[in-house]
């Protein structure tokens, strides 16, 4: 009952803040989960084992998709924060977009190309002085100024206008 009740106040908590991060409702599914299993241990389910395998089997393949997907992510972070050190004297450093595997456009819809720029600080094709991402990246590396590649930008098939 503690884990159902914690689960249930974290969401109500977050839901009258302004604004926080994904990250910070990752607590709520976790205790609804430690919640369930105990209840499960008590029912006994007649499920045939047919209905199991392919449950299985798709959950093996989400978790697969998923980490493949944010190793890719991974790996251009990586490879941006090396190419990012070799110039960074340079006036105006321009890089890459973070593209996810092309399942992911196809599949779902904006936001998780939307999501993902935003949590790994992807930057904008744009050199205004207004744009705080590109800013902000910069003051992070030491940077002069750091943008997109805009013609691998307007490329993807849902890329974020701001």
């Amino acid at each position: 009952m503690a884990f159902t009740a914690a689960g249930i106040l974290t969401l109500i908590m977050l839901m009258f803040s302004p604004e926080f991060p994904a990250r910070a409702a990752f607590a709520s599914p976790i205790f609804l989960i430690i919640a369930t299993i105990p209840a499960l241990k008590n029912i006994s389910f007649n499920l045939p084992q047919k209905l199991i395998q392919v449950a299985g089997i798709f959950l093996a393949v989400t978790i697969i998709y998923s980490l493949t997907a944010d190793f890719s992510v991974h790996s251009q972070i990586k490879d941006r924060a090396e190419y990012i050190s070799q110039h960074k004297n340079d006036e105006l450093i321009v890089v890459d977009p973070i593209n996810l595997p092309a399942v992911t456009e196809k599949i779902f819809w904006a936001w998780t190309l939307n999501a993902y720029s935003r949590f790994y600080r992807d930057l904008t094709p744009y050199t205004d002085k207004f744009n705080n991402r590109n800013i902000t990246c910069a003051q992070y590396y030491g940077l002069r100024k750091i943008i997109l590649n805009e013609e691998k930008w307007a490329k993807q098939t849902q890329f974020i206008l701001y």
